[in-house]
């Protein structure tokens, strides 16, 4: 490309010899004949080199010298001057011009500081264009090792969480299993209730537990046994209310996970009830037998894996007390039947048979995760091998048919496991909830997003057209971002179980009314209508349609509670061909 040079001379017929001289020499020429002229020439054209006279009417060759250096243009100036004015020359120099020429010039030399000066110009272009790439290419690096950075922190963090995990697994594994062994040898409730308080507080994360029974010897039919329990929990646990004849905490629900009560801040200070009570039903053969009663004062240091191996506990006493009641059963009936002996060996057997097959279940399900990792882990090392060495028996049948196949054996395991244990005790895995500061500062956005992810097999289970649309511009809120995230779950679920057919809608919006300064969450359902007489009852604790599935109707209530701790309000409208429709509406927090 021709370089383009300036020429700026009051003199015409100068201009013109310049502007054939350096036309000849294979350069666009630009003409300006003052310093204005010269001026409005720099802003519309990009200009290689600059010739100036340093003479020149109003401002000066210096002037436009100035003006060039103080707008930090790279190209070059050279000044023309005659003899009278070398001085001002050397001061051009000293202002920064690349050189001056006299006149008259010597054409030969003149050339040869004309393309000094353009080198230069390339030089300096070069250098800027190299500091841009430099600069950008360490932005880039910064940027890759930054991200490497907090991968690499976030896999130490995720490994260090599963060997905690795994540790604690095993922990409870060891736990559960020493207490079937003991269990195994009770005769009577409140051996069983000391062994498996031993079991709870071996986790180091509860304070206190009380065991309810029924015991049909009894008049009252209620038989308790404490551990580590003030007398004001136990009066609490044993207190009955007139007319219901339930207690304080009620009675364990039917089906599913444990009931959790959170007592008030005042009621724990003047009552001395514990803040945080876990009721664990301990059922058999579809009835609930006893409540196992778990008190904590702090819900955060108890672990949804020491949650799960209460769940598995209430289990294992559940088959022991109904053995223990059979076993009592089958004396009394000895003394007075002719058949009692074949009675209380077909009561012992039946309860025995549920625990029996309890305890070794439950030590299958905690297995088959581990089994799984393991055959992931090994996978690729006997891909490895495959590729390089060819096929080889496993279990006597070919790898490449067993890779495929011991994942579904697994899978099958786990089902039937599974199946065992709906048939055997009819617990559901518990979805932790909890108390928290209440002074965060949250953007919803974040707290859908992880209430999505953890839904994610549901979601696709239920719907294929899930529709999520975000604001990009909510306002934060204040408040717990794990309390919100459980309100969120709760309501996505209901929203995957309201649904009959994939083909039906789920519909999550987030947006902002800057109007009266709120944020709001709407979760939409393409199922059928909730009847209009159970929308009265929808947020009442203990009101659900789902109690043969498991249902324990506090999901809404809780839900309501949360949303007004937050100063928030809870919505629900259901129509015909419309669906179900959740609104959660939060003031907006600023500052």
């Amino acid at each position: 490309m021709k370089s383009t040079i300036l020429v700026v001379d009051d003199e015409d017929l100068l201009r013109k010899i310049l502007q054939d001289f350096l036309s000849t020499n294979g350069y666009e020429v630009l003409e300006a004949a003052n310093y204005a002229e010269a001026m409005e020439l720099l802003d519309e054209a990009e200009v290689d080199l600059i010739l100036s006279d340093i003479r020149m009417p109003g401002k000066s060759g210096v002037d436009l010298l100035e003006t060039v250096k103080s707008r930090e243009l790279n190209a070059p100036v050279i000044m023309i001057t005659g003899q009278p004015e070398i001085e001002s020359a050397a001061d051009a120099l000293r202002l920064g011009a690349f050189d001056y020429v006299l006149k008259p010039f010597r054409f030969g030399s003149f050339l040869s500081t004309i393309e000094k000066a353009l080198g230069h110009k390339a030089l300096l272009d070069g250098k800027q264009r190299l500091e841009i790439e430099n600069q950008v290419y360490r932005k880039h690096l910064e940027s890759m090792i930054g991200a490497r950075t907090a991968e690499l922190e976030r896999v130490n963090e995720n490994l260090r969480h599963e060997i905690d995990r795994r540790t604690a697994a095993q922990n409870l594994m060891r736990i559960q299993r020493d207490l079937g062994i003991r269990l195994n040898a009770a005769t009577d409730h409140k051996t069983a209730a000391e062994n498996a308080f031993n079991a709870l507080f071996e986790t180091n994360e509860i304070d206190g537990a009380v065991l309810l029974s029924l015991d049909e010897t009894l008049a009252d039919r209620l038989t308790i046994h404490s551990a580590g329990a003030t007398d004001a929990f136990i009066r609490a646990a044993t207190w009955r209310h007139p007319g219901d004849g339930l207690s304080v905490f009620r009675e364990s629900p039917v089906y599913g996970a444990p009931l959790e009560v959170f007592c008030p801040d005042v009621v724990v200070a003047l009552a001395g009830l514990p803040p945080w009570t876990g009721i664990f039903p301990i059922r058999h053969e579809n009835r609930t037998v006893a409540s196992l009663i778990v008190a904590a004062h702090d819900r955060r240091r108890v672990s949804d894996l020491t949650i799960q191996g209460m769940e598995v506990i209430a289990s294992q006493l559940g088959g022991v007390i109904a053995r223990i009641n059979a076993q009592k059963e089958a004396r009394i009936k000895e003394k007075q039947l002719v058949q009692a002996d074949k009675m209380k060996s077909l009561g012992i057997l039946v309860a025995g048979m549920a625990h029996e097959i309890s305890n070794p279940n439950n030590f299958i399900m905690l297995n088959i995760p581990l089994l799984s990792d393991s055959w992931r882990d090994a996978l690729p090392i006997l891909e490895a091998h495959y590729r390089s060495s060819g096929d080889f028996p496993v279990a006597n049948l070919p790898y490449s048919e067993m890779r495929d196949h011991i994942p579904e054996l697994l899978e099958a395991v786990s089902e039937g496991a599974q199946r065992i244990r709906k048939i055997v005790s009819s617990l559901k895995e518990y979805a932790r909830g909890g108390g928290a500061d209440l002074t965060e500062d949250l953007n919803l956005n974040n707290v859908l997003d992880e209430a999505l992810l953890l839904m994610n097999a549901p979601l696709k289970k239920s719907t294929d057209r899930l529709r999520v649309r975000r604001d990009p511009s909510l306002p934060p809120v204040r408040g717990s971002f794990h309390q919100l995230e459980q309100v969120l779950i709760n309501l996505i679920q209901n929203a995957c179980q309201a649904l009959t057919d994939k083909a039906q809608p789920i519909e999550v919006t987030t947006r902002s009314d800057p109007s009266n300064d709120t944020v709001t969450v709407q979760i939409r359902d393409g199922g059928p209508r909730i009847p209009p007489d159970h929308l009265d009852r929808i947020f009442d604790p203990f009101f659900t349609t789902k109690r043969a599935a498991g249902g324990c109707g506090l999901g809404l209530s809780i839900c309501a509670g949360i949303v007004k701790e937050h100063g928030g309000k809870i919505e629900l409208a259901s129509g015909p061909g419309k669906g179900t429709t959740v609104i959660l509406e939060f003031p907006a927090a600023y500052g």
